[in-house]
């Protein structure tokens, strides 16, 4: 599977179901926080993230491949020639 097929069945998941993938990928990179992240962290994060699930459902907001995101890093990043 590759990831983009990976993120599509993600998203084809109910919303709790979503919500407990974000809350176990989350903790599996942030383990060794001090200190760590607790049930009030996540009441403050998932308002945010079903805001902009709803912002990318309705189309107001159209989201970056990790491509696109990488491009755009490294443009940033990028030393400016003066030529």
């Amino acid at each position: 599977m590759t990831r983009d097929e990976l993120i599509d069945e993600a998203l084809r998941l109910k919303t709790t179901d979503r919500e407990f993938l974000v809350r176990r990928l989350i903790a599996s990179l942030v383990e060794s926080v001090e200190p760590p992240l607790d049930d009030v962290w996540y009441e403050q994060w998932i308002p945010e993230i079903r805001r902009r699930q709803e912002e990318i459902g309705s189309g107001r907001v159209n989201p970056l491949s990790w491509e696109e995101v990488q491009v755009r890093l490294q443009e940033l990043v990028a030393p400016k020639s003066d030529s």
